[in-house]
């Protein structure tokens, strides 16, 4: 009955299971770094990095607390209480990928910022060639980092 109603149904079976698959992908992991069962959003602040390729930043700790991050997998979102915070980073941009030669610059660094409950914060970067600019960004684009780093990208 089942093979039946696929085989008649199958560019709507097909459908169906690529909407299925694409919303498990994109759903957003939340990662609390606070003691206690989750709080609702009113009361909590969200950190995320930029994401959408190259070049890669992930935050690597949070005051001081590690962070699990994969490039390829994303990072999840991450859920702090609300107060001032240290973000620690790692930023990768690959320059030249050819069978033979790969030529990358890597940057790491630290802000700090004041969390607000409710809100979204973004880490931020722009390539300035030798340089890069960080910042973490609030929902409104504000710039509310406690002390902007531009640092230099390592070449390796």
């Amino acid at each position: 009955m089942m093979r039946r109603l696929l085989k008649r149904n199958t560019p709507t079976a097909a459908l169906l299971l690529l909407a299925i698959v694409l919303t498990g992908c994109s759903t957003t992991r939340n990662t609390h770094l606070y003691p206690g069962p989750a709080r609702p959003p009113q009361e909590i602040a969200r950190i995320a990095c930029e994401s959408g390729g190259e070049p890669f930043t992930v935050i690597t700790a949070v005051d001081g607390r590690p962070i699990r991050s994969r490039f390829l997998a994303g990072q999840p979102v991450l859920c702090v209480l609300p107060g001032a915070h240290r973000l620690a980073f790692y930023w990768k941009c690959y320059d030249t990928v050819h069978a033979n030669n790969l030529s990358f610059r890597d940057a790491d660094g630290q802000l700090s910022f004041v969390a607000q409950a409710g809100n979204l914060y973004t880490l931020r970067s722009r390539d300035a060639g030798e340089r890069v600019h960080f910042w973490i960004e609030d929902q409104k684009g504000r710039d509310v980092s406690l002390r902007e780093d531009l640092l230099d990208a390592k070449p390796n």
